[in-house]
């Protein structure tokens, strides 16, 4: 079974799913040297830290997935 190749229109929709979440940061998936970094913001865009670089797409989806169950369980 072949898996479909990510997208950084995925990253875009998980970034954005991730940030519906959120109260006071979100998180920016950026590219950097043709890899994929995600990082911290407050409200206001300035960056409060690096979470990750140096992640393939496919990567970074399951960082950012990861991220969204813990905020989603944190919500119950």
């Amino acid at each position: 079974m072949k898996t479909r190749r990510t997208t950084l229109k995925d990253l875009e929709n998980a970034e954005r799913a991730v940030n519906n979440l959120t109260e006071k940061v979100n998180v920016k998936v950026s590219r950097r040297y043709n890899y994929i970094a995600i990082d911290l913001y407050d409200k206001n865009g300035a960056c409060l830290d690096t979470l990750v670089a140096g992640l393939t797409k496919r990567e970074a989806l399951t960082v950012l997935e990861a991220i969204k169950g813990v905020l989603v369980r944190e919500k119950l």
